[in-house]
């Protein structure tokens, strides 16, 4: 495969300028009764300490706290990445969020926010493969909008609004998924050419042409 890379910068850039314009969700239009905010794997593995955290996935945290005060009375879920020992998602990725190593506990700043709502464990990249997500969504028909937040961007928040969107479009379901850019991010490792700033380009852009709501704050 050639790959012609002539106009790439042109339409960065005019992805980028895209996104900068964006407009707020505005809770207000969104009822109680049909709405979750969904919190994909803000867990201390990928913010604060481990083989995968990042203080730029971190940054998140004041946006989402102010997000769970702002939606008080809104369902919510909050989904930690656990794995074992064992686990063959590590054959791809270093070993994180292994039970008990402390980095599978949801930090401390969303504590406040998550007594009596569902926590949901993953053990793999894509939420929408979580039996505990599955299901939530048999049970839960009622949920017309799906809030994101959470990291990151261009893996298991990719994953799941993507695997949702399609599932949802396959069965002629119609929902809609949201997902609100101050409260994602990825990370930087230039060991494998993993530009934080292109890879939330390259994921959120993808998102949005497949349907997804995408927002640049909240009103």
């Amino acid at each position: 495969m050639k790959l012609n890379l002539i106009g790439a910068i042109e339409s960065l850039e005019a992805i980028k300028q895209n996104l900068e314009e964006l407009p707020a969700l505005d809770l207000a239009n969104f009822e109680k009764n049909s709405t979750v905010l969904i919190h994909v794997d803000i867990v201390e593995g990928f913010l604060n300490f481990g083989a995968l955290h990042s203080k730029d996935v971190a940054g998140i945290l004041p946006f989402v706290a102010e997000l769970n005060q702002r939606m008080e009375g809104y369902t919510k879920i909050f989904v930690i990445d656990r794995h074992n020992e064992e686990a063959v998602e590590f054959n791809a990725y270093p070993a994180h969020c292994v039970v008990g190593s402390g980095e599978d506990q949801l930090v401390k700043e969303l504590l406040p926010f998550c007594e009596g709502e569902l926590m949901i464990e993953k053990n793999s990249t894509n939420l929408f493969h979580a039996p505990g997500f599955q299901k939530y969504l048999e049970e839960n028909p009622q949920i017309n909008d799906f809030v994101f937040v959470g990291d990151v961007t261009d893996i298991c928040v990719l994953q799941a609004t993507l695997s949702l969107r399609s599932y949802f479009n396959e069965h002629n379901i119609n929902k809609n998924l949201h997902v609100l850019l101050p409260g994602v991010d990825t990370f930087d490792l230039d060991a494998t050419h993993h530009h934080r700033g292109l890879m939330n380009l390259f994921s959120l852009y993808n998102m949005q042409m497949n349907g997804i709501h995408l927002y640049g704050d909240i009103k």
